[in-house]
């Protein structure tokens, strides 16, 4: 189960979270580029315009998903790790969108120099988690299932306070004519999708760079692994 655990979560660090991460990654510039020109609803519309790229991106990302129980057995894996692997998987990709939103939220309160938004939604989301496994695992007894429950939860906690604090407090400069469900959000997306291509494109090699050579591991036998 522990082995199964380990490849499931490397596949979604390999094929959601750093490709995510480091294509979000790229908005913090712009934002921050307008909040500096004073541009502050302009903040707001670039905010918007990466929530729609991310669901695509994310939408692209769930074909590999698809077939995920067909790329272990081509790659070899341990049929029994594989059942445990794709299970994680496939039950923990529902909620990365939310670390998507979590991200852009946060880079939109950090272009507008407060930075504890995301802080904040880090301590409390990893505390969340821990107790969300005593209670799943622990006292629920519901196994490794309560293990996978427990962390997809922890990426919507993480984007409910980042969102919450967004909206909810007065920090920010925010403006109630910018919508997301608009047709400023999904035009002149150029520069942002390229510049976030670019970004991904160079991120993501230092999320692989150790996902991948963990992952290569995992075909080492004990004795190879010991020298």
């Amino acid at each position: 189960m522990l082995a199964g655990l380990g490849l499931g979560s490397l596949t979604i660090g390999i094929l959601a979270l750093s490709i995510g991460s480091s294509f979000n990654g790229a908005v913090t510039t712009f934002m921050t580029h307008a909040y500096g020109q004073k541009e502050y609803r302009q903040c707001q519309v670039y905010r918007n315009k990466a929530m729609f790229l991310s669901l695509v991106l994310y939408c692209i990302l769930l074909i590999p998903i698809f077939f995920i129980g067909d790329i272990y057995a081509a790659i070899g894996q341990d049929p029994e790790i594989a059942a445990y692997a794709i299970q994680y998987v496939k039950y923990t990709i529902p909620f990365i969108i939310f670390n998507y939103i979590s991200q852009i939220y946060a880079a939109f309160a950090i272009s507008q120099e407060v930075a504890w938004y995301g802080l904040i939604s880090m301590i409390v989301g990893t505390v969340t988690h821990a107790i969300m496994i005593c209670i799943f695992f622990l006292w629920l007894d519901m196994g490794y299932q309560g293990v996978i429950l427990a962390t997809g939860l922890m990426f919507a906690f993480r984007a409910s306070i980042n969102v919450g604090m967004v909206e909810l407090r007065n920090d920010l400069r925010k403006h109630s004519d910018v919508h997301l469900f608009s047709k400023e959000t999904v035009t002149n997306l150029g520069p942002l999708f390229y510049k976030s291509l670019s970004s991904m494109s160079l991120g993501v090699w230092g999320w692989w760079s150790f996902d991948i050579f963990t992952l290569m591991a995992t075909y080492i036998g004990p004795a190879a692994a010991g020298g």
